[in-house]
């Protein structure tokens, strides 16, 4: 259901809804998590245990999970596997690690703000079409800062940043209000055309800086 890059990006892959082929037997009941990796000799780096963290607390928040439901794809019955790596409950063992990141993060002592997304960069669509040329203009932005990117609002509502790429004929002024009022921090960059939406993407990129106006 969601995929966790090495460097803290994450991804939903799948609506909470839909019984994914995770866990032998346990599907039916389960939300999978993919922290990608070999972690055969060595644990996952630090940014990406404390992006799983910051999204399995938000789980266990929305669904009610209690923390000895936090398992490992080897620790349930049936499912004879090395996943998620020999580190996960030996040597380094950085479940441990993860539930120590976790019970942080649900306490309130690393400053979180209750968002699972940190930012996501929002797109327009319609039923028959969507923001194509916005897309390409951010192509350099996706690369440079590694955002999450999609066309929901509801899923930009868990999101600590948000940017919008467009005019309001696409992501409507109703929208950007909706996401400000769930706490996010919205930032909307839109040029005259599609040349000049580019440019302000690419000139940000060039300058290192994420926001026009937040620090980061």
């Amino acid at each position: 259901h969601f995929y966790v890059k090495p460097d803290g990006a994450t991804y939903q892959t799948n609506h909470m809804e839909t019984i994914s082929y995770q866990v032998a037997d346990n599907n039916h009941y389960t939300v999978g998590v993919c922290v990608a990796g070999d972690f055969t000799y060595q644990p996952p780096p630090a940014t990406q245990v404390e992006a799983a963290a910051r999204l399995v607390a938000w789980l266990m928040q929305e669904l009610d999970i209690p923390e000895a439901n936090i398992m490992g794809h080897k620790e349930y019955p049936k499912n004879d596997t090395s996943c998620p790596g020999e580190t996960w409950l030996k040597n380094v063992t950085w479940k441990n690690t993860l539930l120590d990141k976790i019970r942080s993060v649900r306490s309130g002592l690393d400053g979180y703000t209750g968002k699972r997304i940190g930012h996501y960069v929002l797109f327009w669509q319609r039923e028959d079409t969507w923001a194509q040329q916005d897309w390409r203009a951010a192509e350099a932005y996706f690369g440079r800062f590694r955002p999450t990117a999609g066309f929901s609002v509801d899923d930009a509502q868990t999101a600590e940043y948000v940017t919008i790429v467009g005019g309001d004929a696409g992501v409507s002024f109703e929208a950007e209000r909706t996401l400000q009022t769930a706490g996010c921090k919205v930032e909307r960059l839109a040029g005259k055309d599609f040349a000049e939406t580019k440019k302000i993407l690419d000139d940000l990129v060039a300058s290192g800086r994420r926001f026009l106006t937040f620090p980061g």
